[in-house]
């Protein structure tokens, strides 16, 4: 399961949802999962950094290394394919902070795969 990780310490949570609800179908496309219902968006806009980080930060974290989607071969994006997703995500930030906040804003993508790891859910009983 994809997971968008968006961090900012510029813009409030609601904000934050609103921009990753955005990049659902973007991350689904450049995974090539679409209709997968399989990604999903963690905010966080009470951050504090040191050193130089971008205004919007986003991560987008995902298990790689196993069968998944009904693939043949291992669930794993080449560092090129990581890279034209970044490049996709930049212009929906844009066109989203120039509509919602008026200004443009720096902006971090970082694909982060976790290698044949384990991820479980339990939901409330």
């Amino acid at each position: 399961m994809p997971q968008i990780f968006i961090i900012s310490r510029c813009l409030c949570e609601q904000t934050l949802l609103e921009l990753g609800s955005l990049l659902f179908a973007v991350v689904e496309k450049g995974f090539a999962i679409e209709g997968t219902n399989d990604v999903s968006c963690t905010v966080i806009s009470s951050v504090r950094t040191l050193g130089e980080e971008a205004d919007v930060q986003i991560e987008i974290r995902y298990t790689a290394g196993q069968i998944k989607y009904g693939r043949k071969t291992p669930f794993d994006p080449t560092l090129e394919e990581q890279k034209r997703l970044a490049e996709a995500i930049k212009p929906v930030v844009d066109d989203f902070l120039s509509r919602c906040v008026g200004r443009s804003m720096s902006l971090s993508v970082w694909c982060k795969p976790f290698y044949n790891s384990h991820f479980q859910i339990w939901k409330k009983e």
